[in-house]
This record gives structure tokens, C-alpha cells and sequence, in this order.
């Protein structure tokens, strides 16, 4: 995924039906998956081969949401 154009970008969003791959592409991004071809690259670095700890040091992590955080 490159997004052109965005040189002060704070927000980008990512929309798509149901398997269409959105978790896939956050789980490339932060590292739980490695891409099978082409790279992650944040500010011009290539970051593909950095494990998800490392990629959290430079910025880029990811929440989950959980709709059940307390116990009833």
C-alpha cells in the first residue's frame, strides 16, 4: 500500500467489506505477518524485517478492540 501525496498526513483510512483483508494489511504493517513480496517502509525506512516490539519503538502499533473489557 503507498499512500502518494501525504507528506503531513496525521490520518489515513481503510475501508473494505469483510475479507477484503484490512486485518491482514494491519498485521503486515505491525509485524505479525511478513509480507510474502514488496516491503513496510514508514518515513522512507524500510521496516519490514523489524520484529513488532521494534516496530513500536518507531511508531507504529496498533489496538484491539474488545467489546467485553470488564466481567458482568
Amino acid at each position: 500500500m503507498n499512500i502518494y501525496g501525504t507528506k503531513n498526513i496525521r490520518n489515513v483510512v481503510l475501508l473494505g467489506h469483510g475479507g477484503a483483508g484490512k486485518t491482514t494489511v494491519f498485521n503486515m504493517l505491525t509485524g505479525v505477518y511478513v509480507p510474502t513480496s514488496g516491503t513496510v517502509e514508514l518515513r522512507g525506512q524500510d521496516v519490514t524485517k523489524l520484529s513488532p516490539h521494534a516496530r513500536v519503538k518507531i511508531g507504529i502499533s496498533r489496538t484491539f478492540q474488545n467489546i467485553r473489557l470488564f466481567k458482568r
